[in-house]
């Protein structure tokens, strides 16, 4: 599932590559591109998206990255232009700030903010377990209304890389009400280089700025080939109100 501000370019930064371990070196540039096609059900055709997203990391607590996507849906095309900050406190807390936009943006965002971040651990389950929270708020301008969105979220973390997360999903805006939802997902390291991550949501999706309920089922594999480079497949199938869509995504990332 999506968030209300599809800021596909700026989350690959956070999650790509997925490593189980932190990788070897600590390179200050790293380059993210990325491909997704999508078939709809009903014969209403395909959507297709593509990111280039480079992230530059200043110094040891601090990212600053910045992107360009393109998104072709019902034969409409729009390109985003976006950006991010994100910073890490001394005990491990973090916390973000990220714009977009799509000039005269007909299916995306014409405009959008979202910022948040988590706590550090604050609470030890076991040896190698740890619990933080975290919220993010976000805020966006469509060609057909504004939508808005708050996400408060849990996560369970071990040393070696799995992790477990739940998210309760708000979304308002000028559709007249609030619509409620959540998602669960989970990561786990197969070998030190492969990961495997599954996820589900019930909540509400507003990526072309119509906001309905959607139920979403996702699963994906990321592989570091080396300490300067990985790969990732991911895939995902949604049910909505009107139609079902299917998604297959390749990205590679490269850190130099």
């Amino acid at each position: 599932m999506k968030p209300v501000l599809i800021l596909t370019a700026l989350t690959m930064v956070m999650a790509c590559p997925a490593v189980a371990k932190p990788p070897k070196i600590s390179p200050e540039w790293r380059v993210y591109t990325s491909m997704s096609q999508s078939r709809l059900s009903g014969g209403r055709g395909k959507w297709q998206d593509a990111a280039l997203v480079a992230a530059y990391h200043q110094n040891a607590e601090t990212w600053l990255s910045g992107g360009i996507e393109t998104s072709r849906r019902f034969g409409l095309q729009d390109t985003v232009l976006s950006g991010r900050v994100s910073r890490t406190g001394t005990k491990g807390g973090t916390a973000y700030v990220a714009l977009a936009a799509s000039p005269g943006g007909n299916i995306r965002a014409r405009s959008a903010i979202e910022f948040g971040g988590n706590t550090a651990p604050i609470w030890h389950l076991a040896e190698e377990w740890s619990l933080d929270l975290g919220a993010q708020a976000s805020a966006a301008s469509y060609k057909t209304g504004k939508v808005g969105s708050l996400q408060p979220f849990v996560e369970v973390k071990s040393e070696g890389g799995a992790e477990v997360s739940a998210r309760g999903i708000a979304t308002f805006g000028d559709f007249g009400k609030t619509l409620y939802g959540y998602s669960l997902k989970g990561l786990a390291p197969v070998t030190p280089r492969l990961v495997m991550r599954v996820g589900y949501a019930d909540a509400p999706e507003s990526d072309s700025g119509i906001t309905l309920k959607t139920k979403a089922y996702s699963g994906g594999i990321a592989y570091d080939i080396n300490d300067w480079t990985s790969v990732r497949l991911d895939a995902a199938h949604e049910v909505r109100q009107s139609f079902d869509r299917s998604e297959l995504a390749v990205g590679l990332a490269r850190r130099f």
